[in-house]
């Protein structure tokens, strides 16, 4: 992995700046995938999406900020660098609560069907991220009334029949408990054979928490 420099960008809403990452090159080496289809890769970090802003706490997409600059990440300030570039907070991703928090106001106006479906999915993988290490055999508590109704709703959002629509479909009825819709759509994936398998086996065991797929 080689570091590029920082990105400045300003809020959208109230002008507030914040900083991200940037790479020059990046690598999967070391990544881990789980079964909703959330990947980390050590060496090739993910800048969030979609984040708030902690000065006015309005949420934005990181792609609509205007970018004011870069900065070396490496401290080298150079001469003239606006010392608010060097203070600005680094991108986060909302928590949970933040998810929730936004589509409990259901789907704002004007946001496409493409930004829609990966707000959804962002906020099943943010919550699911506090089971992801729990030990095989130990299931994740009762899903919230909230966040299974989020689930049902990305279900029909997605509508694609590519595999990996496929495949997230199936993990979003495993994970609500539909055993039987689950296995059904995995009978449509016929190029991730150690994918489908794993998953199978997770059916059958009547396990409906999100799992890190392993590799031989």
């Amino acid at each position: 992995m080689l570091p590029g420099p920082d990105q400045i960008i300003e809020c959208p809403h109230c002008h507030a700046l914040a900083r991200y990452g940037t790479l020059i090159s990046g690598n999967t080496f070391g990544a881990r995938l789980w079964t909703d289809g959330k990947q980390l890769a050590p060496m090739l970090p993910e800048v969030p999406p979609f984040t708030r802003c902690p000065a006015c706490q309005a949420f934005y997409w990181v792609e609509d900020a205007p970018e004011v600059g870069q900065l070396n990440r490496w401290g080298d300030i150079k001469p003239g660098t606006p010392q608010a570039w060097a203070d600005a907070p680094e991108v986060q991703e909302p928590s949970p609560e933040e998810y929730q928090e936004v589509l409990a106001r259901g789907r704002p106006d004007g946001l496409t069907g493409e930004r829609w479906e990966h707000l959804l999915i962002r906020a099943w993988h943010r919550y699911n991220d506090a089971y992801r290490e729990l030990p095989a055999g130990t299931g994740a508590p009762a899903l919230p009334e909230p966040i299974r109704t989020n689930m049902v709703t990305l279900t029909s959002v997605l509508t694609g029949e590519s595999p990996s629509d496929h495949l997230l479909r199936a993990e979003l009825q495993r994970q609500l408990g539909n055993m039987t819709q689950a296995r059904r759509e995995l009978q449509n994936v016929h190029d991730a054979p150690e994918l489908v398998s794993q998953m199978l086996h997770l059916i059958e065991a009547g396990d409906a928490t999100v799992r890190e797929f392993q590799w031989e």
